[in-house]
């Protein structure tokens, strides 16, 4: 009996591997094959949707991700997996959630901890995606934290995860005065030109929130540290103090009054609360087919000055928590708690709590 147990498992560990070099030689030329490592289950994801496959055990550590995914092109390299240094996106780390304090030679933030939930109670797979670039050319003091969230497929949202800091630093270097609405329009405007040639693309899409965290020097104030935010679609930031709490991006959706308007004066449609009856966002990355209907990837642009004299918390996050949880609760987590990671653990707990269905992406960065 023993024997036979023994080659029972023997020859179920040589079936799982055949698997996974069957799918590695199958979507070789696929870069949006990953494995998700949200449960003990793991699945293989490709962007046909048909094709998963659940594994009960835990696959061989060189098959953590599959496929020839495409890099970025910046000239920083992640030096581990959790310091921040250079940039840090969904492919560089194999983690859920992870706490860092700010490099030695970067104190434009104390520290950021950030949480990725699937909910695969209800969701097969995660169309979620992050970028982060702490080292900025010339060692200047800032930092930008960017989070993006797919629709339709997270083909969109992958581009961006692995191109959007490559984007920017183009269009960065390009001032010597930095005029950060223009290097953001011109960021947007380039990368939804290059996703017109993803195949598909006309039907898929993503949202996004950028945060630039940098200093300004103000003739009356002094030097000041600023926030620039950048955003498309549902995805939002607020900035939470002991004073109040800021809501810095904008939510682009139907039931928007000043986006119905915008719509209704190009000649688009609303139909059912939904840009052409298709998508329920006014502004998004892709969603080609949505733009005759008056869907527009320009983002909204706003620059907050920040009082460093007290606690502070900024708050990047995707609808499966705005929709969930509302400013007073957070409000009230974050003047209970000094620790970002306490932060983060509660929110993403309390959206669950109140019933999200949705991937949860949470990002709490203490200034």
């Amino acid at each position: 009996m023993n024997i036979l147990k023994t080659n029972k498992i023997k020859n179920k560990k040589n079936l799982k591997k055949k698997i996974y070099l069957f799918m590695e030689k199958r979507y070789s030329a696929d870069p949006y094959l990953q494995i998700d490592s949200n449960t003990n289950q793991k699945k293989i994801i490709s962007r046909r949707s048909s094709d998963l496959l659940l594994l009960n055990s835990k696959e061989p550590k060189s098959l953590k991700y599959l496929g020839n995914r495409t890099k970025s092109k910046s000239p920083f390299r992640v030096q581990s997996k959790l310091q921040l240094k250079g940039i840090i996106t969904s492919n560089t780390i194999n983690v859920n959630e992870f706490k860092e304090k700010s490099p030695e030679t970067n104190k434009s933030f104390k520290d950021i901890s950030f949480i990725q939930f699937q909910n695969e109670s209800y969701r097969d797979y995660m169309e979620d995606r992050f970028s982060i670039l702490i080292n900025f050319p010339n060692n200047e003091e800032k930092a930008l934290f960017a989070i993006f969230d797919g629709h339709g497929g997270s083909i969109i949202s992958e581009f961006l995860c692995q191109n959007f800091i490559s984007f920017f630093l183009k269009q960065y270097q390009k001032y010597e005065i930095k005029n950060y609405e223009k290097i953001f329009q011109k960021t947007f405007s380039s990368l939804n030109e290059e996703i017109k040639k993803i195949s598909n693309s006309y039907k898929m899409g993503s949202t996004a929130t950028i945060i630039l965290i940098t200093k300004e020097t103000d003739q009356i104030l002094g030097s000041q540290k600023v926030i620039y935010c950048a955003n498309i679609g549902d995805t939002n930031c607020e900035l939470f103090s002991k004073s109040n709490c800021k809501r810095i991006s904008y939510e682009h959706r139907c039931n928007d009054s000043v986006e119905e308007n915008r719509i209704k004066k190009g000649n688009g449609s609303i139909i059912n609360g939904r840009v052409g009856g298709i998508i329920s966002v006014t502004r998004s990355f892709g969603d080609f087919q949505c733009k005759d209907f008056g869907l527009i990837c320009e983002p909204y642009i706003n620059k907050v000055n920040v009082n460093c004299n007290e606690k502070n918390f900024l708050i990047l996050a995707t609808d499966g928590i705005w929709d969930y949880i509302s400013e007073e609760d957070i409000f009230f987590i974050t003047m209970n708690n000094n620790d970002s990671m306490i932060v983060c653990k509660n929110i993403i707990d309390k959206a669950k709590l109140n019933g999200s269905t949705d991937n949860m992406t949470c990002m709490v960065i203490n200034l």
